[in-house]
């Protein structure tokens, strides 16, 4: 009986894993801005360097799957561009939206542990299978916004903004004149 609630329990995980996919996957772009809660960096999280330091991200990420190698259509974030600005804003946009998916699987565990009688392992499982991926977004995700300045810095892509401007930690352009603009605003493709 108990190992017949545990299969059901683990069919109910995949099957909200599935849905969370789908409908993250169907969510505008515009949702997913990594300058807003929860996607916002930490201080404490010291631009990525404290998933490193504690669970040594590096040495397994590349291990673990990524949607693109189930669906092909999704987007691939397993060969990082450092040159293209446009696949690293869609990197950072994508990496939003994995992190989200990824938390709403936990919280839909949750919920179905409070609201059925599903085991709790299975929100146990949940948090032991979603946890590393969530932890790989917020661990890439300041490297890719380095990597996005950079190359904001070296090759600007707002030749319309007259005057000194400098790229300010969240990819916004401070110019002298005290406006800001946002990078997305200024595509140079």
């Amino acid at each position: 009986m108990r190992l017949k609630l545990l299969i059901n329990s683990l069919f109910v995980l995949f099957i909200e894993s599935v849905i969370s996919t789908l409908v993250f996957l169907g969510v505008p772009e515009k949702h997913f801005d990594y300058r807003r809660w929860p996607f916002r960096e930490k201080k404490w999280e010291d631009g990525g360097n404290v998933y490193q330091r504690l669970f040594k991200v590096k040495a397994w990420k590349h291990q673990l799957p990524e949607l693109s190698d189930f669906f092909s259509k999704s987007f691939s974030k397993k060969k990082i561009e450092p040159r293209n600005r446009a696949y690293l804003e869609k990197y950072v946009t994508e990496s939003c939206r994995a992190e989200m998916a990824h938390w709403s699987i936990i919280l839909m565990a949750f919920i179905s542990v409070v609201a059925n009688d599903c085991v709790i392992s299975m929100l146990m499982v949940a948090i032991a299978l979603n946890m590393p991926f969530i932890v790989i977004q917020r661990y890439n995700r300041p490297r890719i916004m380095r990597l996005l300045r950079q190359l904001n810095r070296r090759n600007p892509p707002y030749g319309d903004i007259k005057g000194e401007y400098d790229v300010d930690w969240h990819g916004q352009i401070v110019v002298s004149d005290e406006r800001v603009y946002h990078f997305r605003d200024y595509r140079g493709d």
